[in-house]
């Protein structure tokens, strides 16, 4: 499907660029795609440059503006209730290697055939450490956690307030966090 080559184009060029993206930016980068794909296809219709068919009941049938308006609302409805099941996997899985990790950690610090414990020096570093990666685990929790509605709710404002202002206006008014 289009929409997954689009957004999929903007991953790969952030990966080009050597950066990852958090979730917060796959979320926007869904949401700038269907932003994009909106207003082609109102542009498209509007300009009568836009036609697009489906092979129904053995006969091909050309789409009106609204019905590929609604093919684009439910398919984003399910990336982005995907989205939010594969992150939360993905987190649960990032868990879990931590937490691995942690346990593992004062083995991996003992030099290999030495009876050496860990020094208290070290155990406070992993200390400090496990809080901040602990932090960082339950903010990209909160982040995950209801993300399809925020991305949904973000595209409903879109809709709402398309045509009433430049879209780089309208864009700058709708906030998916915070």
């Amino acid at each position: 499907m289009k929409f997954y080559k689009e957004a999929e184009m903007m991953s790969v060029t952030a990966r080009e660029k050597g950066t990852t993206m958090s979730v917060k930016g796959k979320a926007e980068n869904y949401f700038s795609t269907y932003v994009k794909m909106y207003d082609e296809i109102v542009q498209g219709y509007e300009a009568g440059t836009r036609e697009t068919y489906v092979f129904e009941e053995g006969e091909y049938r050309k789409l009106t503006k609204e019905e590929e308006l609604s093919a684009l609302d439910k398919a984003f409805g399910k990336i982005a209730g995907d989205f939010e099941k594969r992150e939360t996997v993905n987190q649960n899985a990032r868990n879990i290697i931590e937490e691995s990790f942690k346990k593992f950690a004062p083995y991996r610090k003992a030099k290999a055939g030495s009876t050496t414990t860990v020094t208290k020096k070290e155990t406070k570093v992993d200390s400090t450490t496990t809080t901040t990666e602990k932090e960082n685990q339950e903010t990209t929790s909160n982040v995950i956690e209801g993300i399809s509605k925020k991305m949904i709710n973000a595209a409903d404002l879109f809709k709402a307030g398309y045509g009433k202002s430049d879209l780089a206006t309208l864009l700058a008014g709708i906030k998916m966090f915070g």
